[in-house]
């Protein structure tokens, strides 16, 4: 009953053993979500894509619209989805599995509108044809957001719902009076709308008034000349209130990732922008009402250029294996003081049981054929072999009585 039990035993660990080893050379292929395409989180998310072939790692886009629900798929356990973007309120919502790798930029909420207009506050916006993006977008939530504090609303108001590229395209048209645009100041959109001769920035001027209504908004200023120093655009300071997007990830994503990617921000979201100086991102200073992955978060607060020990002095793929295995090597540890502590025997002396049992038949053959026959220079050889063997380190007394019987025939 022991011997059995001590090879399911065996056959559990080197089974578990094989599964863990098996999954950390398996190739990976990870998942980002992001928001529509052409938008700062689509644009960040190919970004990623391509300098996590550097490392080896692939990775593929998923796009949706609503984006405030990406957060949601990456907390799923059931759902492929390892990696998306976060710009949204939290603090009502639990997520378990997710962790946050930084922040990656602040995104103002830029308001442009017709310079024909006479707008003085966003009480001025109802009856206006105003664009605040599609349903569960993060756009359409906070404009709806600040704009019931000034009392307008879908009653007294036309809200259309397309998206960023559909409302650039209609505000350059002329098509609609108010646009609404969550996203980075340097992006294309903004620099086009924001030098467009025909609209204007709605300058907030209640910004740290409101955000101090919502610790997840911070008020900024878009300086005078921020698009267009020559021409002077805009020809004074515009005042907004912005919130940080951060990139999140489920918990369990690979540690390995996970320094490749902190890498990859700490080299892609440093440049300065018209709201933010140079070296300002990624943060972790933003990060709120998430848990904070800690290997991240020690990377983007390492010196520029610095790397952690394994992948300073290891090539980053060794180094991977590495790191990966020693997430997973204190349950191997787990399994074999357990199997130790009911009673298995250790690999060597299971290797000595297992070398014993093949001598012994190698010696009862030999005895059987010694009775019928005369054995051959290859038998004797075989047998004397053996017989060092049992000598050395298997005892067995039985195996000794047989061998000397054996000799008896010679």
């Amino acid at each position: 009953m022991s011997k059995k039990l001590s090879l399911f035993g065996y056959l559990i660990l080197f089974t578990l053993l094989f599964f863990f080893i098996s999954s950390f050379l398996k190739e990976q292929v990870i998942y980002i979500e992001a928001g529509p395409k052409g938008g700062f989180f689509d644009t960040s998310a190919h970004v990623l894509k391509k300098r996590l072939k550097d490392y080896n790692i692939n990775a593929e886009v998923i796009n949706r619209e609503d984006t405030i629900k990406i957060v949601d798929d990456i907390n799923d356990n059931k759902k492929n989805i390892h990696v998306g973007f976060v710009a949204q309120d939290l603090k009502n919502a639990q997520f378990k599995n997710v962790e946050a790798l930084g922040s990656l930029i602040l995104e103002p909420l830029f308001i442009f509108y017709r310079r024909d207009l006479v707008l003085n506050s966003l009480t001025d916006f109802k009856g206006l044809k105003v664009g605040i993006g599609p349903e569960n977008s993060g756009t359409r939530l906070l404009a709806e957001t600040i704009l019931d504090l000034y009392g307008v609303n879908s009653k007294n108001t036309t809200f259309i719902d397309q998206t960023h590229s559909i409302h650039f395209d209609m505000m350059e048209k002329g098509e609609l009076d108010v646009g609404f645009f969550l996203l980075p100041a340097n992006n294309q959109f903004v620099f086009k709308l924001g030098t467009n001769p025909n609209l204007k920035i709605f300058s907030l001027k209640n910004s740290k008034a409101i955000s101090r209504r919502f610790d997840y908004l911070y008020p900024e200023i878009v300086q005078a000349g921020g698009f267009d120093l020559r021409n002077n655009i805009p020809n004074e300071d515009i005042q907004v209130v912005s919130l940080p997007v951060d990139l999140v990830a489920k918990k369990n994503l690979d540690p390995s990732i996970v320094v490749a990617i902190s890498l990859i921000l700490k080299e892609e979201f440093k440049k300065p922008n018209i709201i933010s100086d140079a070296s300002s991102f990624p943060s972790m200073e933003y990060i709120k009402n998430l848990e904070v992955n800690k290997r991240a978060k020690e990377i983007i607060e390492m010196p520029f250029g610095s790397l952690p020990f394994l992948y300073k002095y290891l090539p980053f793929k060794f180094a991977a294996f590495i790191d990966k295995f020693g997430v997973n090597l204190s349950y191997i540890f787990t399994i074999v003081i357990i199997f130790r502590y009911i009673g298995f025997p250790t690999p060597y002396k299971y290797y000595k049981k297992l070398m014993a049992h093949i001598y012994f038949k190698k010696i009862e053959n030999i005895y059987n054929k010694s009775l019928n026959s005369k054995l051959s220079e290859q038998d004797i050889k075989t047998l004397k072999e053996t017989e060092k063997r049992f000598e050395e380190f298997i005892e067995n007394e039985q195996a000794s009585k047989i061998i000397r019987e054996i000799k008896k025939k010679i």
